[in-house]
């Protein structure tokens, strides 16, 4: 009895070692490629700042603003929603 559960132990010793290697692998292909950073191809960013906002009301006094129509209201439905029985096929 003692034999095959020192066999057993081994197997999964050793399967713990190579799950260890699997991931230290792993984290070494995704240190080396997806997570390396190059700051030379990063374009430099322009912050605007302004201490007041200035609206432009002319805009709204466009022509294709003043075309502009609300849409019709939806008529409520009317009849008799869904079936007698929904589990049957049509």
């Amino acid at each position: 009895m003692a034999i095959s559960f020192s066999k057993k132990q081994n197997k999964q010793q050793y399967l713990i070692f190579i799950l260890i290697i699997i991931a230290l692998i792993t984290v070494f292909v995704l240190r080396k490629d997806i997570f390396k950073i190059s700051l030379d191809g990063v374009p430099s960013v322009e912050v605007f700042h302004s201490d007041s906002i200035e609206i432009n009301f002319e805009v709204l006094k466009a022509k294709t603003i003043k075309e502009l129509q609300m849409p019709e209201p939806k008529k409520p439905f009317e009849g008799k929603a869904g079936r007698d029985n929904p589990f049957i096929s049509y």
